[in-house]
């Protein structure tokens, strides 16, 4: 994986002295002066569709120099959110992103980053070939020099730019820095969640750590994330530059090595491939047709507990409780993949019979893609019904999108709070320039304080809600093939629009929905995204389907 100036130059280094048996791929950057991606989850999506056009199927095997080792981290978690065998993940030198230096506000704009950047690449040539001499104290004389321009024109009087910066025209140079800005606000911006890979982690020797505490010097900060027995720690020599430069074959054997080794042992099964997502929510009649639900983001099953009871009992009724809800297991990461989960695990239950597939939100993408399976599969699907779901590839949703750690905690926020019908007295502006710790608190004593979860919990029992979220709202779905089955959709007003806004914005949805799923049937029901699902709301919404079902002359099955 490239580092954070998005050069790759440590590709051929390196991999000159990784054993001939095993074949070496560098990942590069976006070009220079194309739109720099400015989220982690972003650059690793991309890096990952390269990597499987070339091998479509695990195992694999991936490592990454500084920078690059966040990068190949995030590859990983997606890798296993797709159900794919990582066999092989390996950091080299890299630093867990929270003690990386400077933090979100090095990469605020308003702090001139690029400014900030051009004086540090000019900083460390001279720190290294010009120790103690005058180019340091000039570089510093600079700092308030405001216009680049300006900046720029003063460095190159002084001959203070590097030798390889010098004859840079300023708009390339500017393209060099923003793609390292970019780079650099991602990884601030980025939230490390555990996965359960083991962690070679690749320690230069030589490299100065006296600001760290001994735990995180010893593990880089990874201990944090993840507990010791799935790290390992295998020191090599130089400093963090010169560990693939002057030491790159001492650094190719050892990586070497572990290559070996790892591809040697029997790898064991992860916690995911244990997971069992379908809940009883309702016994029901195993005489009739069962009823399967799907939460949407960052939800459970307990959001179908009022529909369940509206209901009756008469059929079985189950839900399907996201991968990761519980805070430990790497959420799924594709809906084709939680759907082929889910389909497993219905052969799994042995729910068999007559099949009804309920979809709230972003679980109407899964329960879509569910029912295209099992349709694939030349299997029955009763009814497909989807609650309050976005068209699968709007461009005026919430999913699919690019998001921001910060940015997946303020629509968490929102989202909570339109559940709740009240605010959660969260300042935006306080979320917004918080750090990451921070964050987490404010929201956690804001849900306290509605009652929502126990005062004397601690923020870390979000991780899963907040992770699922995340994941879901990140996560583009284009179905492979229209359904051909009937859909019927629920949609709810939402209450910060008005009643034409509202109209403009469901008639849309309908209009796109039927480009996948063209025998769909709309009707605009009660309450709002959420509480359609609560009483009084749920009532009628049980009643109108129970409705369908009668005017289609479903019979139960025997």
């Amino acid at each position: 994986m490239h580092e954070i100036t998005g050069l790759d130059g440590y590709f051929t280094q390196l991999g000159a002295w990784i054993d001939a048996d095993i074949p070496v791929y560098g990942l590069p950057a976006v070009g220079w002066g194309e739109p720099q991606l400015r989220t982690i989850e972003g650059l690793a999506k991309r890096l990952k569709a390269a990597m499987r056009a070339v091998q479509p199927h695990g195992p694999y095997r991936l490592a990454g120099w500084s920078f690059g080792g966040v990068l190949a981290y995030e590859i990983a978690i997606q890798l296993i959110g797709e159900d794919e065998e990582v066999e092989f993940l390996g950091l080299l030198d890299t630093r867990q992103p929270a003690l990386v230096s400077g933090g979100k506000p090095k990469w605020a704009a308003e702090n001139r980053p690029h400014h900030a950047q051009l004086l540090e690449l000019c900083l460390a040539y001279w720190q290294q070939h010009s120790p103690g001499g005058p180019e340091s104290a000039k570089l510093a004389g600079l700092a308030g020099v405001e216009d680049f321009s300006a900046l720029l024109e003063r460095c190159r009087a002084q001959a203070l730019l590097a030798p390889d910066l010098a004859d840079v025209t300023e708009p390339d140079l500017w393209h060099v820095l923003d793609r390292i800005v970019a780079h650099g606000d991602a990884q601030a911006n980025y939230t490390v969640f555990p996965m359960p890979l083991k962690l070679h982690l690749f320690v230069a020797a030589h490299e100065q750590r006296d600001d760290e505490p001994p735990p995180h010097k010893r593990w880089l900060g990874w201990n944090a994330i993840l507990p010791d027995t799935q790290l390992q720690r295998i020191v090599v020599p130089g400093t963090h530059q010169s560990m693939v430069l002057e030491h790159a074959q001492v650094l190719g054997e050892a990586l070497s090595a572990a290559l070996h080794a790892a591809a040697g042992q029997p790898q064991p099964a992860l916690q995911e491939a244990h997971y069992t997502p379908l809940l009883t929510i309702d016994a029901g009649s195993h005489r009739r047709e069962s009823i399967v639900c799907i939460p949407g983001a960052g939800d459970g099953v307990v959001r179908f507990m009022h529909l369940a009871e509206a209901l009756g009992g008469a059929r079985p009724l189950y839900g399907m409780q996201p991968r990761g809800v519980d805070g430990w297991r790497v959420p799924h990461g594709t809906v084709e993949a939680a759907a082929a989960a889910y389909v497993r695990a219905l052969d799994a239950g042995q729910v068999a019979r007559g099949i009804h597939l309920i979809g709230h939100s972003f679980g109407g993408w899964v329960a879509l893609e569910m029912a295209l399976q099992l349709q694939a599969a030349g299997r029955a699907v009763a009814s497909l019904t989807l609650l309050d779901c976005e068209a699968p590839g709007s461009e005026a949703g919430w999913l699919g999108r690019t998001y921001t750690a910060t940015e997946v905690l303020a629509k968490f926020v929102e989202a909570v709070e339109l559940a709740l019908g009240r605010s959660l007295g969260i300042d935006p502006a306080r979320l917004h320039a918080a750090d990451e710790a921070e964050q987490w608190r404010l929201i956690h004593a804001g849900m306290v304080g509605a009652g929502l979860i126990p005062r004397r919990s601690q923020p870390g029992m979000l991780r899963g809600p907040i992770r699922t979220f995340g994941a879901a709202l990140r996560t583009p779905y284009r179905p492979g093939r229209l359904y051909t089955g009937p859909v019927r959709l629920v949609l709810a007003d939402d209450p910060a629009l008005s009643r034409d806004a509202n109209e403009r914005e469901q008639c849309r949805t309908v209009s796109e929905l039927r480009g996948w799923a063209p025998d769909l049937v709309a009707w605009r029901g009660p309450g709002n995204h959420f509480s359609l699902l609560t009483p009084p709301y749920v009532q009628q919404v049980a009643a109108w389907w129970e409705g369908l079902r009668a005017e289609e002359g479903v019979q139960p099955v025997t």
